[in-house]
């Protein structure tokens, strides 16, 4: 499923979004232990870092996405603020009436949510590369000869 098309044609999908994504790293946890034969261990990293990262890839576009909607509404705003309002306002003054408008306040919640998911995807990929880094570590003691080192928690 392509989120970044659903979404640009139908924003009311963010939440199914969030919820399947927020789903995905309760299993991505899962992964994350290393527990079992080092060496299927290490033959699976390549397929789940694969993986997880093109989720976190995916996001990033939805967010970015996201981030180019705001530009664009906060502009027309911009535009009728300096170009319909009563009296003169100054830059910062726009902005701050800009900040205020629904639609912009609703954007920034839904950038906020995106985010989040992002940065919970993010902590997925580092811990995948410190479980990359470990198994690595154990290899390495296993052709040192200690294979009885004990891996289990």
């Amino acid at each position: 499923m392509n989120w970044l098309e659903i979404l640009e044609q139908d924003d009311t999908q963010i939440d199914r979004f969030c919820a399947e994504y927020l789903a995905q790293v309760e299993q991505a946890k899962a992964e994350l232990g290393i527990d079992g034969h080092v060496e299927k261990l290490a033959r699976q990293m390549p397929a789940i870092t694969d993986k997880r990262f093109s989720q976190l890839q995916e996001i990033e576009a939805v967010l970015e996405h996201y981030n180019i909607k705001i530009k664009a509404v906060r502009s027309h705003h911009y535009k009728q603020y300096l170009e319909h309002y009563k009296r003169a306002l100054s830059s910062r003054d726009v902005e701050k009436y800009i900040d205020g408008e629904q639609d912009v306040v609703e954007l920034m919640i839904i950038i906020n949510r995106v985010a989040l998911v992002r940065n919970k995807f993010a902590g997925i990929t580092k811990a995948l590369e410190i479980k990359h880094f470990q198994i690595t570590n154990i290899v390495k003691l296993k052709a040192a000869g200690l294979d009885d080192t004990d891996i289990s928690i």
